[in-house]
């Protein structure tokens, strides 16, 4: 992703990123970063657990939801995703996806044990 951003590509690309509390997002100034040298780049974040945070966050909260994606997306059944997390996260987006009528072909699934 940040190779396409630096090298500047040419086609949309939307980067929601979810994590339970700010404090607990590694890479998000990376992320929020880019969009201010690629127009074709956007960043949502989102936090699921803001009462357990110090930080004030003024952007989404809750799970991605088909609600949250078609806010940002559009038409939910045009993009190619790549989702990344632990296993829970990354089947119930999978499901969210194929609800919202996105087709398998258009998904690609990675899983990270141990969080």
């Amino acid at each position: 992703m940040l190779q396409a951003i630096h090298d500047e590509v040419a086609h949309r690309i939307i980067v929601i990123d979810s994590n339970k509390r700010p404090e607990d997002a590694p890479f998000l100034n990376d992320f929020n970063k880019p969009h201010e040298k690629n127009p074709y780049y956007t960043f949502v974040g989102t936090m699921t657990g803001m009462e357990k945070s110090n930080l004030e966050w003024h952007e989404e909260t809750g799970h991605v939801s088909q609600a949250m994606l078609a806010k940002h997306i559009g038409d939910l059944t045009i993009p190619i995703y790549y989702i990344a997390g632990p296993r829970g996260m990354v089947a119930a987006l999978h499901k969210t996806l194929n609800e919202s009528g996105v087709n398998d072909d258009n998904i690609r699934t990675e899983e990270f044990s141990g969080y």
